[in-house]
């Protein structure tokens, strides 16, 4: 095989692996968050997809089927501001970086999320949701854990 073709092939699947590499971080870096936020048995009977985003990854739990009352399930801020309703899909947005963006969301609709982007800049541009899901800011992971911690102690849990 010519030089260059051996080249190539090697600079082809040097890229591949990369990408590949950046959504796996994307997933396990989403997986240990919404453990905390969904609850870690919603988490393993998800089936997970990494999809491009603007931010970075959009990381969708499909079918975690959780609800507010679910062991371990802390969420975010206002997710259970309207009682034990079951989430169909969740997701969160992780930046290029692998870091959280702080926004993740949920859908009550038996129809599986779109293929929009719910995800928005760090800066306030948002991307419009769709009219089914919730969308939240949501604090760094141990502000989440305090916040979980609290509700348990206090008994709203």
């Amino acid at each position: 095989m010519p030089k260059w073709k051996t080249i190539l092939l090697a600079t082809f699947f040097s890229l591949s692996v990369a990408c590949q590499s950046e959504q796996q971080r994307a997933e396990q870096v989403a997986r240990q968050y919404m453990r905390n936020a969904i609850g870690p048995a919603a988490v393993e009977r998800a089936h997970v997809e990494v999809r491009p985003s603007k931010v970075g990854w959009m990381v969708i739990f499909h079918d975690a089927n959780t609800s507010c009352g679910d062991p371990g399930a802390g969420f975010w801020p206002g997710a259970c501001r309207f009682g034990a309703v079951t989430y169909r899909d969740a997701y969160t947005c992780i930046n290029y970086d692998g870091s959280l963006n702080g926004q993740a969301g949920a859908s009550t609709s038996p129809r599986p999320l779109s293929d929009e982007d719910l995800c928005q800049h760090s800066d306030g541009a948002t991307v419009a949701p769709a009219r089914t899901a919730t969308t939240r800011r949501v604090p760094p992971p141990t502000q989440a854990a305090a916040i979980k911690q609290a509700r348990h102690e206090s008994g709203d849990a």
